[in-house]
């Protein structure tokens, strides 16, 4: 019993530290061609460009840097340590040499540690300790991504100068989503 509350005091410590450790945010600007492909594997480039085109690395390492807590930056930090860890145990490869689709396998690996965010356990770890890994890659991703120039001009509609105003327009399939209101 004794050896068991000691070993559980241990983990807790051990997890609390690494939580609320100054966080390495040099590894983040040494590791921006990485973060390109991660990005890359969130917004692949189709008939128009992906995140790696739109150079979104610099726009998640400033936001994880200026808007993320303490905790926040290692979770984000630790979780694409452990990414490159994984690619190499899995794939025998750094990340960024995998193909698309490890690419995305890999990510997607990381998608299942964090899918539990609406049950009561997921609400409460966000509350205590922030955003996943996954979630701050993904939702940083996509700002970079809209507020890039490629992004803004070639992923989504631009129009500089908006003509009159229609309440209901007919949307088709192909139809982009709107980079100004």
């Amino acid at each position: 019993m004794l050896l068991g509350i000691g070993v559980a005091a241990t983990y807790t410590g051990v997890t609390f530290y690494r939580w609320n450790k100054t966080p390495d945010i040099n590894y983040l600007d040494a590791n921006l061609d990485v973060l390109n492909e991660m990005g890359e594997a969130i917004i692949p480039a189709t008939n128009t460009p992906g995140a790696k085109d739109a150079n979104v690395a610099p726009t998640i390492v400033n936001m994880v840097k200026n808007a993320c807590s303490k905790m926040e930056q290692n979770a984000f930090i630790n979780g694409m340590k452990e990414l490159m860890s994984f690619s190499e145990s899995h794939f025998g490869q750094p990340f960024a040499k995998l193909t698309a689709a490890d690419k995305k396998l890999a990510i997607q690996q990381f998608k299942s540690f964090t899918d539990n965010s609406r049950t009561f356990f997921g609400k409460a770890r966000n509350r205590l300790i922030g955003k996943s890994f996954y979630n701050i890659l993904c939702n940083y991703t996509v700002i970079a991504y809209c507020t890039s120039e490629q992004g803004a001009t070639r992923g989504l509609s631009y129009d500089y100068i908006p003509g009159k105003f229609e309440s209901c327009i007919k949307v088709s399939g192909d139809t982009k989503a709107w980079a100004t209101k």
